[in-house]
Formats: C-alpha cells, sequence, structure tokens
C-alpha cells in the first residue's frame, strides 16, 4: 500500500477542490450540440450559479435562434447542466453592476432573444426541458418554447418584485393566459412558487417527467396534456413521457423523436377551465363560511383550496383572492394585506391551519415587495392585449421593457439585489415607498405608469448570423 503522510488527503482534496473550481471558472456558460437526428441542443451551463443568465449566454442563444432558423434545424432543445436550476433568472449582480445604459441594453437584448424564441415555433419546434428551478428569466426561456417539459421535483416562479422590478420575459402575457381567475396576478404578485404539478394543471408546462435518478411516485407518469393540440400528438409523444428521467428524454429528443407540429398554437381546454370553475365555486362557498366573521366582502373570497397546506395546484388555486374583478386598483391592493391579516385570524378561529398559514405567507411576500413595483406590475397585468400569440407576447414584453429600464435604473434595485444575494442578504429592503398608496402619489411613478400604458410592443427583428455577431461585437465597443 502507498506511504501516506499525515494531512496528504487534505491536501489531495483541496487540489481537486481547486481544479474542480477552476473547471467551473473557465467552462463555457452554454454549451452547444447538434444531435445526429438534426436537432441543435443549447445547455445553459453556470450550474455553480443556478445557470443565471449573463450578459454573454443572452448574446450566445440570440446566436442559437439564428443558426436553428437559418441551417434547418429539425428542433432546438433548451436543456441546462446540474439538476438544481434550470435557470434561477438573469445574473442581477452582474446587472447591478452596470452602468444605467448598460442595463437598459441588457434588458432590451434579453426581452428581444424572448421574443426571437417564440417566433422561432412557427418554423422549428422548440422544446424546453427543465430539471430544478425555473426561476425569471428561466421562466421566460422556458415559456417562450412550444414543448415545456419538467421534471417532477421542479418549480416556477417569478419573484422580480421582491427585487423592485416587475415579472418580466413576458410573464404578463402567459401568467394571463394560462392561468384563471386571477392565479396569475398572486403569482406576479407574491412571487408564488408553482410545483410541477401545479404547473401542469395551470398548462405552465405542458409534460411532466421523472427526475434524474429518482424513481416516479404514482400518478407522476405522464401528467394529462393541458392543450387539445398537446392531445392530438400524444400517441407521437407517449415514448418521450415514458422515459423515466430528464436525462434519457434528452438523449431520446436528440436522436429526433420530437411531437408532430400542432396545427394551431395550444390552448386551455375547456375541461382545465371547467376544473378552475369547479375550485373557484368550492373555494367561495368554503370561505363564505369561514371569513364571514369579519366581514370581508364575499365577492374577494381570501380563499384557499382544501388541500392548500400540502402546496402544489390547490395552493395556487389559493390566489383567487386576486381575481381580475376585485384587485383592480392601487386601493384595492393598498387593502390587501389587512384582508389576509382578517382571514388568517377568522381561519384560525375556525381550525382552518391551511388557510391561515397561505393567508399569512402571502402577506409576507408582499410586505417584502417594493410598493412602486407591485403598483406597475399590477398596471402591467391590467392592460389589454390582442389575440394573437405572438403580438401579445410582443405587447407584453413592450410593457416590461418600459417598466424594468426604468424601475431596473432606480437605487430601489440595487436594494433589492443587495437583500437578495448581496451583502444584506436575508434583511428586508430599504423601499423609497412605506405603501402602495404613497408609490401611488410619487409623480415620478405616475409618469413610469403613463409610460408603460404608452409602451409599443417589442419589435422583432430577425437578423441573419452575420448581423447579430456584428451588433454583438458593438454592443462590446
Amino acid at each position: 500500500r502507498a506511504h501516506t503522510t499525515p494531512g496528504s488527503n487534505v491536501h489531495t482534496h483541496t487540489q481537486m477542490l481547486l481544479l474542480s473550481l477552476h473547471a467551473c471558472a473557465t467552462a463555457p456558460p452554454l454549451l452547444t450540440r447538434r444531435h445526429p437526428g438534426g436537432v441543435l441542443e443549447v445547455r445553459l451551463n453556470r450550474p455553480s450559479k443556478l445557470n443565471a443568465l449573463s450578459s454573454e449566454m443572452v448574446d450566445g442563444l440570440r446566436e442559437a435562434v439564428v443558426a436553428a432558423r437559418e441551417e434547418g434545424a429539425s428542433g432546438l432543445l433548451l436543456t441546462a447542466s446540474g439538476d438544481r436550476a434550470f435557470c434561477a433568472g438573469g445574473d442581477i449582480r452582474q446587472v447591478a453592476a452596470m452602468p444605467p445604459q448598460q442595463r437598459r441594453d441588457f434588458l432590451r437584448r434579453e426581452y428581444s432573444l424572448m421574443i426571437e424564441l417564440f417566433a422561432l415555433r412557427d418554423s422549428v419546434p422548440v422544446v424546453a426541458l427543465a430539471d430544478g428551478l425555473i426561476f425569471g428569466a428561466g421562466a421566460g426561456l422556458f415559456m417562450a418554447a412550444e414543448t415545456r417539459i419538467a421534471s417532477a421535483p421542479s418549480s416556477l416562479a417569478m419573484p422580480e418584485c421582491a427585487l423592485g422590478i416587475v415579472p418580466d420575459v413576458g410573464a404578463t402575457d402567459y401568467l394571463r393566459s394560462c392561468l384563471e381567475g386571477g392565479i396569475g396576478q398572486w403569482a406576479s404578485l407574491t412571487g408564488g412558487r408553482f410545483s410541477s404539478d401545479a404547473m401542469a394543471a395551470g398548462g405552465l408546462c405542458t409534460h411532466v417527467c421523472g427526475a434524474d435518478e429518482t424513481e416516479r411516485q404514482p400518478g407522476q407518469r405522464s401528467l394529462p396534456s393541458t392543450s387539445d393540440a398537446a392531445d392530438a400528438v400524444q400517441a407521437t409523444y407517449s415514448s418521450l413521457v415514458d422515459c423515466s428521467s430528464a436525462a434519457e428524454l434528452r438523449d431520446t429528443i436528440g436522436e429526433g423523436r420530437l411531437p408532430e407540429r400542432p396545427r394551431e398554437r395550444p390552448t386551455v381546454r375547456e375541461s382545465t377551465r371547467e376544473e378552475y370553475a369547479r375550485l373557484r365555486d368550492e373555494i367561495t362557498r368554503r370561505l363564505r363560511r369561514t371569513i364571514d366573521s369579519c366581514g370581508a366582502a364575499a365577492t374577494a373570497p381570501m380563499a384557499a383550496a382544501t388541500r392548500a397546506a400540502a402546496g402544489g395546484y390547490e395552493a395556487a388555486a389559493a390566489s383567487l383572492v386576486f381575481a381580475r374583478e376585485t384587485l383592480d386598483s392601487a386601493s384595492a391592493l393598498q387593502r390587501l394585506p389587512a384582508r389576509l391579516c382578517d382571514a388568517a385570524e377568522a381561519a384560525e378561529a375556525k381550525g382552518d391551519l391551511g388557510l391561515a398559514s397561505w393567508a399569512r405567507d402571502t402577506r409576507a411576500a408582499l410586505s417584502r415587495a417594493s410598493p412602486a413595483a407591485l403598483l406597475v406590475a399590477l398596471e402591467c397585468l391590467q392592460l389589454p392585449l390582442p389575440e394573437e400569440p405572438l403580438a401579445r407576447r410582443a405587447a407584453a414584453l413592450g410593457a416590461e421593457l418600459a417598466a424594468n429600464q426604468a424601475l431596473g435604473c432606480r437605487d430601489e434595485f440595487a436594494e433589492g439585489v443587495a437583500c437578495a444575494v448581496g451583502e444584506r442578504k436575508g434583511q428586508p429592503p430599504r423601499w423609497e415607498h412605506a405603501s402602495v398608496e404613497e408609490a401611488e402619489g410619487d409623480p415620478a411613478v405616475q409618469r413610469l405608469l403613463d409610460a408603460v400604458r404608452r409602451a409599443p410592443p417589442l419589435d422583432l427583428e430577425l437578423e441573419s448570423a452575420d448581423e447579430r455577431r456584428s451588433a454583438a461585437g458593438r454592443s462590446l465597443e
């Protein structure tokens, strides 16, 4: 046996750790691979940073979209390294360190990526395979894909209001178009998280598969599709969703075994709408009994579904408190924390601990958010959008860009980043306004709200690969 000196194992371990850290630091943030079946795979490759999107990655992804379109790829597959996150959002540390004009340019390029990827679906099937966190800009990438596959442990959230900005990269479109009964408002304003089951029930993902090296639990095999169009291709797709792991599924797609392209874009199934309606009626009846004693209006139910404490789709349905016919003004938003407090107390008195917990958690989430960001986000969520999907997404992105190019250059964004991932991590942010009411009275916020209302749709400029590389070069000068 080889002789070892005391401490040599520690030294060897330290060397291996340093080599691993060096490899992570020097690895390219994007990996591309052309599979034999003609599928172009683009893998986000910053697992130590939860695959957060950097400026370099945004430009690389835009080049990949151009390549898929111009080179006749049979499909574009978006994946990510590691099993903790598909993408936890934009690299907010990097963005916060940029000068204001560079921040605005980054946001325009990031949002342009989202509309270009969404438009690519007209010519090339786009599949996103997510395993882990799908947050912020990562949710934008995921939701731009036509086929959206989440592993069982995955979750999706848009926590931007806690950073002093509004949910973006198309969220004010897809959180409305996929979700019923104000659930999109709940997710947008509170950063509420959807489990993979909740994503499937609400149409945020089209399929759920097993996680790498994790056996599926009963009921997790091929959840029902959430669109009529996807139902039509279920027979073709069954071999994919029967894969036991995300890695196996990635390889299968790489072989070119993609679902047939639907002739029409997916829409929410009537049965899904009926399920939401059934839940809404059930919740309303239940909450009338629970909170009548606190005098809350029946038209604004402080809602939680029967198994809210267990999380998932039922907990997401609890957001019916945010129904658009109720939460339609700054004053309604201002009153919401008090109503949630009343609901929690009434529910606890009735022994409904699930509702009490949900109401308190929601109130706490609202208290962590920037009042100005909440106000602007609510405005974005109420803007009328076109019916045609591409025009709808472009209009939402245009309003989000106007909002975040302004909010992202305020001191509040730096404050939100510092308390989320910086030197004051975990501490409550010190926002400029103490309440939504105070933010509403700020002339600067009113000017921003007006700019959001007048914002044009985001332009779709389909450049060639050479033009894209030239533009990327100029942006570095």
